[in-house]
């Protein structure tokens, strides 16, 4: 995080630095806010007055800008070094906001102090070289809350309220100073704008945002959640699009929060906000938001407080449906989590489309691999202009690793019928593109070979491609299982690296578990269990996935209800 420094370039023009650090540790701005602290001090000294100081001290605390003018102007014949820090031309910032902005503390007390206009708004909009603003409009105390957090600008913050700073000052946007000091995680600020009047119901100019909504979106800490309702807060809040609290923390990806998300949304759920409130904007739900930004525990809490896991978006999508278009990682836990809670494998969006086909359009190779194993039939469904998933590829590029995937899902099929492939659509396109329908063919008399092709014992090559993790491991666990897969592996050079995958997967994910329960069976048990009993019990107890994910989808397959049927156009 950055915070806003005030410079002056040798064009009399000011422009903001961000820096990561405390600001007035540099020696410069020091400098200049003593020697301005000791003028401002010398002019305010009863006792020392001049008819200069007098009139200039009388400048400090008018709005009028051609008086703040004169004021610096003063300065400058005081102190000619000023001129560094004072344009002499062109747009000026007022002495407070001047100090305030440069960090020039002690000057900046001092102005507050000798009454100073603590309500005046910036007077033209300050830019950074790299596009960062600080809007014209924007009021004292926002400025104060943009910078670095430092007990000084605790301490400031404080003096500016007691000298009647308007907490509920409005800038260009609507935002007040109880936004910004939500937006930015500033707690004892926030605490203190309430204290002394701030509208915990404010609203923005264009959405709509309250404090609350803010603290969601930025996935404020816990502490800061639990003031505002200390405060009077509605849980029930929404924007001018219909979207709450927990729409808004569903967007904040978890990297980006500065507490985890799913806390604050329990306290939301317990509170009574709303899981089913939709937006007016695409009719999304807070869990579609949280499946959109990867977020797979704060889907499972959705999830398990009720939300609808077949809930409908603008063109019937649905929560697989985004999951497969969206989700970049975690894809299994993903769609474990919505299969658990009843998501429907079968939905189709408006257009026809499955979840495959929304897998497929977005080439996404690992939920593609995931829908394959639970119902492979899937690679022939059509949508309501009768493009299957493939269709949706959008490319020709035979060494993409997505689309050969497909096509050795395709063989598959070809290569074990005996009748007309259902693939035959599919095969119209691969044939227009040379080096596609050279593979696919290729992939098929892979397919033929490994039919029949002896692996160990009744076992074949293909048996590695179509049978379930739970019966392939049978076979593994005969020790000669590696050489005799090794053998003649080659054989199948398009098939390969599936294989190898499907055996590696197998191995670590299935076979070593099993192995260390039945272990754990037989230490348990002084090795009294025989290994046919310990080796039954560890099947019951450790998890197969190809059957777990095709046992869930099943259970659920069809639930969606009426009330989820596409949207009329």
């Amino acid at each position: 995080m950055t915070y806003p420094v005030l410079r002056y370039n040798a064009h009399q023009r000011y422009w903001l630095d961000f820096l990561p650090s405390n600001p007035y540790e540099e020696e410069a701005i020091q400098n200049y806010d003593n020697l301005l602290h000791k003028t401002l001090s010398k002019i305010f000294r009863v006792r020392c007055q001049t008819r200069s100081s007098i009139q200039l001290q009388a400048l400090v605390s008018s709005p009028r800008c051609k008086d703040q003018n004169d004021l610096m102007t003063g300065l400058v014949r005081l102190e000619p070094a000023f001129r560094q820090i004072f344009p002499m031309e062109g747009q000026r910032l007022s002495l407070l906001w001047t100090a305030i902005l440069s960090c020039y503390q002690k000057s900046a007390e001092l102005l507050v102090q000798s009454a100073a206009n603590v309500n005046e708004f910036l007077g033209f909009v300050l830019f950074s070289p790299n596009n960062y603003i600080i809007a014209e409009g924007t009021s004292i105390l926002q400025c104060v809350l943009l910078m670095y957090p430092s007990p000084w600008n605790d301490r400031f913050f404080v003096l500016l309220t007691e000298h009647g700073a308007d907490v509920n000052a409005r800038d260009p946007n609507g935002w007040t100073a109880l936004h910004t000091a939500v937006r930015k995680c500033r707690v004892q600020a926030a605490r203190l704008l309430l204290e002394r009047g701030a509208d915990i119901h404010a609203t923005d100019a264009k959405r709509g945002i309250t404090p609350l909504l803010m603290a969601a979106l930025s996935g404020a800490p816990v502490k800061l959640l639990q003031l505002l309702l200390e405060f009077g807060a509605n849980v029930a809040d929404k924007n001018r699009t219909g979207m709450n609290a927990l729409h808004y923390l569903a967007l904040v990806r978890p990297e980006n929060a500065m507490e985890n998300v799913c806390e604050l949304a329990r306290i939301l759920i317990d509170r009574g906000t709303s899981l089913d409130d939709e937006s007016s904007i695409g009719q999304y739900q807070p869990l579609h938001g949280a499946i959109y930004t990867g977020n797979i525990a704060l889907v499972r809490l959705f999830l398990k407080r009720g939300a609808n896991a077949n809930a409908r978006v603008v063109c019937g999508m649905f929560p697989l449906y985004l999951a497969a278009k969206h989700v970049v990682r975690g894809h299994y836990d993903m769609m474990t989590a919505l299969f658990e809670s009843g998501a429907d494998i079968a939905m189709k969006s408006d257009r026809g489309r499955s979840v495959l086909h929304a897998a497929c359009l977005q080439r996404n190779e690992t939920t593609i691999w995931i829908l394959l194993d639970i119902d492979s039939d899937m690679l022939f469904l059509k949508d309501k202009f009768g493009n299957t998933p493939f269709d949706l590829m959008l490319t020709s590029d035979h060494t993409n690793g997505t689309v050969q995937m497909v096509l050795r899902a395709l063989a598959l099929h070809t290569g074990l019928s005996l009748l007309p492939s259902a693939a035959w659509k599919d095969e119209q396109r691969i044939q227009q593109e040379p080096e596609l329908w050279d593979y696919y063919q290729a992939c098929v008399a892979e397919i033929r070979m490994a039919r029949d092709e002896p692996l160990i014992g009744y076992w074949t090559y293909l048996d590695l491609l179509t049978k379930c993790n739970c019966q392939i491991a049978k076979p593994m666990r005969n020790e000669k299982f590696g050489k005799a897969f090794r053998r003649h592996l080659n054989l199948f050079p398009n098939y390969r690296n599936t294989m190898k995958q499907t055996v590696s997967f197998i191995k670590h994910h299935y076979l070593r578990p099993m192995t260390q329960f039945e272990e754990d069976i037989h230490v348990a048990f002084d090795r009294t269990v025989p290994g046919l009993v310990s080796r039954t019990m560890a099947q019951y107890a450790v998890d197969c996935y190809k059957c777990q994910m095709r046992r869930l989808a099943g259970a659920s397959r069809g639930s969606a209800d009426n009330r989820n049927a596409p949207r009329e156009q």
